[in-house]
């Protein structure tokens, strides 16, 4: 399942559901796998199986689809439930240290914590991402650039 999930594959996820091969959905492993290969049609029929809500241990996904720039997962994972502030912070963090505009575009007001704010405009000044520099200085006039 994971290697479908992860490889686009949504005729094999389904195929797979049908017959009862199990989702992993404990931890996430192929939530995380379909975030990672970009695929929001394997996500979708993935998510449609698991009882429990994408939101369950799957902040992951949602870190890895903020680091490879992925907005349309980002954007379906928040809306499956899962907190774009969850794991401290981590997928703004992760958007803004890759340089992804779009995600901290949609990221942004959903995350209030000055502190992971701050945390995200540090990790744009140490992996030198100066249009996310003036980005996030756009945005915010009290999140310092660190010295």
């Amino acid at each position: 399942m994971i290697a479908a999930a992860k490889h686009n594959k949504v005729e094999a996820v389904l195929r797979l559901q049908q017959r009862g091969v199990p989702l992993e959905a404990r931890d996430g492993a192929v939530v995380i796998a379909a975030a990672a290969s970009g695929s929001l049609s394997v996500l979708a029929q993935i998510a449609e199986f698991i009882t429990c809500g994408l939101a369950v241990r799957n902040g992951t996904a949602l870190i890895v689809a903020a680091r490879n720039g992925n907005v349309a997962i980002v954007r379906f994972l928040v809306q499956q439930g899962l907190k774009a502030s969850m794991r401290d912070g981590e997928a703004l963090i992760e958007a803004a240290s890759n340089g992804h505009i779009p995600v901290m575009e949609y990221l942004w007001p959903r995350v209030r914590s000055k502190r992971f704010r701050e945390a995200a405009m540090s990790a744009a000044v140490h992996q030198a991402q100066e249009q996310m520099v003036s980005w996030l200085e756009s945005k915010s006039k009290h999140v310092p650039r660190p010295m």
